[in-house]
């Protein structure tokens, strides 16, 4: 059926009100997805916050260890490496429930949609496909978490050169090192949710339709001719 064909045209009762139960149930997992979404950036800006906010106090001069003592910088680093590791969670969980909904929403517009003449996932699938002169303006979800990622990336690098700048000359190297790599594997989980660079982003279900995937156990799923009895 196309994309304008009316709920009244479907012919069973019956398959209409299984179909509008899985788009409810489809569109409430969309709705629990995006929770979980903002509750992860809640709990990655807390952790980032007590954490930053103790590697600060551990470089102030009256956090400081005694003459001689080094311990208090290594704890500060401690921390700074603490953030880096909570913002690539957050960023890898971020872009797993980014990619929940995309799917959600492909699935939904495949398959569900058209039997029951909704349009909304696919007329907003126009839109995000539209040319550049013509396309609504949006940043979009996942680019909003990436910017808000990547702000934050920004202050726990700043973090990490004061610390590297506070440490003596032997421990800038290991700890410049540490920091630069732990960076660098932020700054890609950010870029992936700005540039959706990882194959997992693809809509799994034009894939799918594109590789004429049969369901297991289907009478067609082996296409070569059953030989013939000797």
């Amino acid at each position: 059926m196309t994309k304008e064909t009316s709920i009244l045209q479907i012919p069973d009762p019956e398959r209409r009100g299984f179909l509008l139960e899985e788009y409810k149930a489809l569109r409430a997992e969309i709705v629990s997805q995006q929770q979980q979404r903002t509750a992860i950036l809640g709990f990655a800006l807390t952790g980032i916050g007590v954490a930053g906010s103790l590697s600060a106090r551990l470089l102030e001069p009256q956090g400081q260890a005694p003459q001689g003592v080094t311990y208090a910088p290594f704890y500060a680093a401690a921390l700074i490496m603490l953030v880096f590791v909570i913002l690539i969670i957050a960023a890898m969980m971020t872009a797993g429930f980014c990619q929940a909904v995309d799917n959600i929403a492909n699935y939904i517009r495949h398959y569900v949609e058209g039997e029951l003449g909704l349009s909304w996932e696919n007329r907003w699938h126009e839109v995000r496909r539209a040319p550049k002169k013509k396309r609504y303006k949006r940043l979009g979800i996942s680019k909003t978490y990436a910017l808000v990622y990547g702000l934050l990336l920004v202050c726990a690098c700043g973090l990490a050169t004061m610390i590297v700048a506070s440490a003596t000359p032997s421990q800038r190297l290991p700890l410049g090192f540490c920091f630069g790599a732990c960076a660098l594997v932020t700054a890609f989980f950010v870029l992936d949710l700005w540039l959706r660079l990882r194959p997992s982003w693809k809509d799994v279900w034009e894939v799918y339709e594109a590789a004429k995937i049969k369901p297991v156990g289907s009478a067609t799923a082996n296409s070569s001719p059953a030989s013939p009895r000797p």
